[in-house]
């Protein structure tokens, strides 16, 4: 055999070689850009076995689940305490199979108080190591940072303040990434009002048209729907006493990390809310619930910026128990003053200036998001000014292709 032949046949030995990746992810946002990825990964690979933790999107992709960790997902200190010592166990037993497999990588995604010492580790154990969805780093003490950082691990950010605070904390330029942000990808550019509405089976109206329709999505956590769906469905109530119409249908866009008796329960509690209003209730079609409504009520996190993307008018709330406000105040007095939070709905903080109306923390009331709501309904016109500027995230965020781009670069890795 010559030499291009045996080479040839070498090459293709090793592309049918079985991979085995390990994949850790901890809430709904990461849940969906796993799986995007995965099936990326397997575009260019076939042969390829994906294994971790993470949630319900990975599973349906393919990856075999030791643990469903989204359902843990919380915000704030006293928020996580209940589920320590699961996630602590989930940690040790994920570790002994990291290390009995030994994965051709290790692909991280978000969830830093678990990844940031997995990644550690798998890249001691010299297992190519991908961090990708770097966590949020809302604060500005590079300090804070650094722990995170591991000369061996790649990060792949996707917004320019990860990529910028990763390098001021001692990341080197060649292992940090930018490489855009996979909602370009997760975005249906083709989606119409008409169609949205079509998939959701419910009649097709004009923007502002009776009865007004009103996206909810109440959190991907559990705790979050519980502390603001009731918010929500208040300031609607607020919103029909101000405006006079009763007319109102309500289109909540369940997320697959939360059951829809939650849901249900939840709704059933605020029943003033309910007079004259119709609920309904979709799992897995956030986009047409979005793209249908004339407005959204939008937990703070990436929804925000699915909303702002599909050019919807969107407040922004953020609600949360007595115990997660103290922890707010401690982190204000120790480490990161309000003063310095900015912006918290992220296309704002993208756009640079409160273009999204947000109501967070203590002025998380349902009079004043009520009061929005109102203004929006009295004036269309503010609405649809409100929806265009938003979609200036666009340009921001990038062109689509990034879970293409970012399956590439770990595969070049192992190669």
């Amino acid at each position: 055999m010559n030499s291009s032949r045996h080479n040839r046949a070498l090459r293709e030995t090793l592309n049918s070689r079985p991979l085995c990746f390990f994949l850790s992810v901890g809430d709904a946002s990461a849940d969906l850009y796993a799986s995007m990825l995965v099936k990326e990964l397997r575009n260019i690979r076939k042969h390829i076995e994906f294994l971790g933790i993470g949630g319900p999107r990975m599973r349906d992709a393919g990856v075999f689940l030791f643990a469903e960790t989204t359902k843990y997902s919380a915000i704030g200190l006293f928020a996580a305490l209940p589920y320590v010592l699961r996630v602590w166990s989930i940690f040790r037993r994920f570790l002994s199979l990291l290390m009995e497999r030994r994965p051709d990588a290790f692909i991280a995604l978000d969830f830093g108080a678990v990844n940031r010492r997995l990644t550690k580790l798998t890249a001691n154990m010299h297992i190519p190591t991908i961090y990708y969805v770097t966590p949020g780093f809302w604060t500005k003490k590079v300090e804070s940072v650094k722990r995170y950082i591991h000369p061996k691990v790649i990060y792949v950010p996707i917004y320019e303040w990860q990529r910028n605070i990763l390098l001021s904390a001692g990341a080197s330029p060649d292992q940090v990434v930018y490489l855009g942000h996979p909602l370009a990808d997760a975005i249906p550019s083709e989606l119409t009002r008409e169609v949205a509405e079509a998939r959701l089976g419910i009649q097709h109206k004009e923007p502002f048209e009776k009865p007004i329709r009103v996206a909810l999505l109440p959190g991907s956590r559990v705790g979050e729907v519980k502390d603001n769906i009731g918010i929500m469905l208040d300031a609607i109530e607020h919103a029909k006493h101000l405006t006079g119409i009763t007319e109102f249908e309500l289109l909540i866009a369940r997320s697959p990390t939360v059951s829809e008796a939650l849901i249900a329960r939840a709704v059933s509690k605020a029943t003033k809310a309910l007079s004259g209003a119709q609920v309904r209730i979709y799992s897995g079609m956030t986009h047409e619930v979005l793209k249908a409504s004339d407005i959204a009520l939008v937990v703070t996190g990436t929804a925000t910026l699915e909303a702002a993307l599909l050019g919807i008018p969107t407040i922004a709330i953020f609600s949360t128990n007595w115990l997660n406000r103290i922890h707010a105040i401690i982190i204000n007095k120790t480490s990161f003053p309000f003063k310095e939070w900015g912006f918290i709905s992220l296309p704002n903080r993208l756009i640079g200036e409160k273009v999204m109306p947000e109501f967070v923390l203590w002025s998380c009331k349902a009079e004043s998001i009520g009061m929005q709501i109102a203004s929006w309904i009295s004036n269309p016109s503010e609405a649809e000014a409100v929806a265009n500027r938003l979609t200036s995230v666009r340009k921001i965020i990038g062109e689509r292709g990034t879970t293409r781009r970012v399956a590439e670069l770990i595969m070049s890795r192992i190669s």
